[in-house]
């Protein structure tokens, strides 16, 4: 039989052509679509991790920018300190000058005295002494021995400036060009001063190294680091004293090395740091380190070591510059900041290990990392999703293409070159781009979700980098203020029989200005200190440190030992200059003599204290004519007032923060729950107990609600003798 072919009528003919033309046209503007879509998801993961590390590095440089920023500043500041504590040093020796001077050129004014002679007495610590030189002995003269009472009259003078020293082991001296030598030492250590017969044996005063007169306009000078005669390595301030016919001599005060040590010493910064000074000829005069490259050393010059950043570090310290550098010894990476102390030509350095820096800098950036993945994350799911609704919806066209006339085909076809056109713009970066398909269908609704996708893009990435950044350095510049507050605030309390003290500070969440303080003055002076400074932040502890170190200064240098008033108002003239951010601190100041209980004290606008006189007293709150804040207003007067207190009373001294927590209800702790809750302890509890139980009621009362300031609190028994 005869195979025939079968015959298609045109319409079928037609409609094959359609179902071939659409199903091509279909395939071709899927792949298009898929493919815009896929290279669209591509590149816009991609831009998202490279922006992620673009804002985690410089997150990481910024909070790393900012620790060095601070050890700078901490550098300098405690630079500014030891240079200060020398120049008072060249201070005390002017004033003995003056002294002398004046006790010489007048002699009429004075009566001969007799000082402690080291050949046959014991000499105690603080106590005057006379030393002559071997060529003196021979050559005495009756003029030469009533000059020599005469000039004993400065007595007076060196216990009075000794005392002043507390203590740090010093002498303070006058050496005449006859070969006479009047001098007290001071060391806390020993109460007798032994081994003079050895350590005087042939001294003659103008044969030391500290016998040199001022440079030409200079005042005063410093002497070569020396071991003094009693065995310390010591260095002097020292300057010339006159009498009728001119120069007479030189008048010197020691600074122990070993007390600028201590300073030293006590001056790290974190986990890992520490500080060393630098002579003007490279050599460490003063380190933790026991040995290395650090270790102190007078023969070791810095600036020649192999490490070449360390001996750079060291050219610019010796040079007087002030800076940050990277330096490595020993094996291992540390910053170093540095700053001159020009009374002396010296220079101060804080190290800190690298890697204490780049913790909080590398956590930053982890965060950011992490959110930047999880953004990515997202990116993907969402193009999975829609990609399946993409799928669907050309399944549909399918079926409508399939089902409807050649016609519409080339209507279905302009849209969606539109569409795949718009989308290879925005997959090629182009994120402003808007797709403009006004089809009334799906197309149309996809063209808008691109739209509304690439909108919602762009703002999240800005949103994401602006407020990650801000949020880590913020978090960053609390941490540390929060550490360097809590670093400056003295944490050794003193064991004594005649007076028993404790203090404590529970900082709030932000970082804020309290303090408290206490030092000895002498060994019976104790002066006390509670302050609370205006704001929070950095910025209020930077305040609380110039504040904190301003105070003891001022209150270490006063000739009056009880002239309170005098450091407040002196304080405040200086925390006014330079406050162009008008901040202010209100401090209570008070100084306590362990002998007779005489306590001293001031107000600037703090909270008033509570005392409790006796063992069986009750506390009552401390009437006292308090004066303004310090930082206003300069020349302003502060009262002093004294009392005396009787064996067993004790003073409370707190901040604000104690009396104003509030709980959930916003109801204050208050100056009159504080009094009850004082009043209900034991008159035999201990400071450290005091403390203990107003903190738990304050902490009771405030419940769940979040500590908004910072709580701070002194307590002070007078035992007496």
């Amino acid at each position: 039989m005869k195979w025939q072919r079968s015959k298609m009528n045109i319409g079928q003919k037609v409609r094959g052509l359609v179902l071939v033309c659409s199903t091509l046209t279909f395939l071709a503007l899927s792949s298009i679509g898929l493919y815009g879509m896929y290279y669209n998801q591509k590149t816009v993961v991609e831009q998202g991790t490279a922006s992620g590390d673009i804002s985690a590095d410089y997150t990481e440089a910024v909070v790393k920018e900012l620790s060095l920023t601070i050890l700078s500043t901490v550098a300098k500041g405690r630079a500014a300190q030891l240079n200060r504590e020398l120049i008072i040093n060249a201070e005390d020796a002017m004033v003995l000058s003056s002294a002398m001077t004046e006790i010489l050129t007048h002699p009429e004014r004075h009566m001969e005295r007799n000082l402690a002679d080291p050949r046959r007495d014991k000499i105690h610590s603080g106590e005057v002494y006379l030393w002559l030189s071997p060529s003196l002995e021979d050559a005495m003269t009756p003029e030469l021995k009533h000059e020599i009472g005469i000039a004993s009259n400065i007595e007076d003078s060196l216990f009075s400036m000794a005392k002043s020293y507390g203590d740090y082991r010093t002498s303070c001296f006058l050496a005449s060009e006859d070969g006479y030598f009047i001098c007290v030492d001071v060391d806390p250590e020993h109460e007798i001063i032994e081994g003079f017969e050895d350590q005087m044996e042939g001294f003659d005063p103008r044969e030391r190294p500290w016998y040199i007169l001022p440079p030409e306009g200079e005042d005063y000078t410093f002497s070569e680091i020396f071991v003094g005669v009693e065995g310390f390595p010591s260095i002097t301030a020292v300057t010339p004293y006159y009498d009728k016919n001119g120069f007479a001599g030189i008048v010197g005060v020691d600074a122990s090395l070993s007390s600028i040590q201590k300073l030293v010493m006590e001056t790290g910064v974190g986990h890992t740091g520490f500080s060393i000074a630098l002579d003007g000829d490279g050599n460490v005069v003063f380190s933790p380190k026991a040995s290395g490259a650090l270790a102190p050393s007078q023969d070791v010059d810095l600036r020649q070591l192999e490490e070449e950043n360390l001996a750079h570090a060291a050219k610019e310290m010796t040079a007087g510059e002030t800076g940050v550098l990277p330096v490595s010894f020993d094996g291992e990476e540390y910053y170093l900041a540095y700053a001159p102390m020009p009374a002396i030509g010296w220079s101060f350095g804080t190290l800190i290990d690298k890697k204490e820096i780049a913790e909080p800098a590398a956590a930053s950036r982890q965060v950011i990392l992490e959110q930047t993945g999880e953004f990515i994350g997202d990116m993907r799911g969402n193009f999975y999703r829609m990609l399946i609704v993409t799928v669907l919806i050309l399944a549909l066209l399918f079926v409508v293409i399939s089902a409807l006339s050649s016609r519409l085909v080339g209507r279905f076809t302009k849209p969606i070159k539109a569409l795949a056109e718009g989308v290879q713009e925005i997959s090629g970066g182009n994120l402003g781009r808007k797709l403009d398909i006004r089809t009334g269908d799906e197309l149309e609704h996809l063209a808008d979700s691109f739209n509304t996708m690439t909108d919602e893009l762009k703002t999240y990435m800005e949103n994401l980098t602006r407020v990650t950044v801000e949020r880590e350095r913020e978090q960053a510049e609390m941490n540390i203020a929060a550490g360097i507050q809590k670093g400056l605030l003295p944490r050794s309390f003193p064991e004594r029989k005649d007076i028993a003290l404790y203090a404590s500070m529970c900082p709030a969440k932000n970082v804020g200005g309290d303090f408290y303080d206490f030092y000895f003055l002498d060994e019976h002076h104790l002066v006390i200190t509670m302050a609370d400074v205006s704001g929070k932040g950095v910025g209020a502890a930077i305040f609380m440190s110039r504040s904190m170190t301003i105070l003891k200064n001022l209150a270490t240098m006063m000739k009056d030992p009880d002239d309170l008033a005098g450091v407040l108002f002196c304080a405040n003239n200086q925390l006014c200059h330079g406050n162009e951010e008008d901040m202010f601190v209100t401090v209570f100041m008070g100084m306590l003599d362990t002998r007779t209980g005489e306590f001293t004290y001031a107000n600037g606008g703090h909270n008033p204290p509570l005392l409790r006189r006796g063992a069986d007293g009750t506390f009552g709150y401390l009437t006292e004519n308090g004066s303004c804040m310090l930082g206003l207003k300069e020349d302003v007067p502060f009262v002093q007032q004294s009392m005396k207190l009787e064996p067993g009373s004790m003073i409370f001294l707190y901040t604000d923060g104690a009396t104003e927590a509030m709980n959930e209800k916003r109801e204050l702790f208050s100056e009159n729950r504080l009094l009850e809750t004082l009043s209900q302890v034991p008159s035999q509890a201990s400071p450290e107990e005091v403390l203990s139980t107003v903190e738990k009621a304050v902490h009771t009362h405030a419940n769940s609600a979040e500590q908004s300031d910072d709580i701070t609190m002194l307590g002070l028994r007078f035992i007496g003798e």
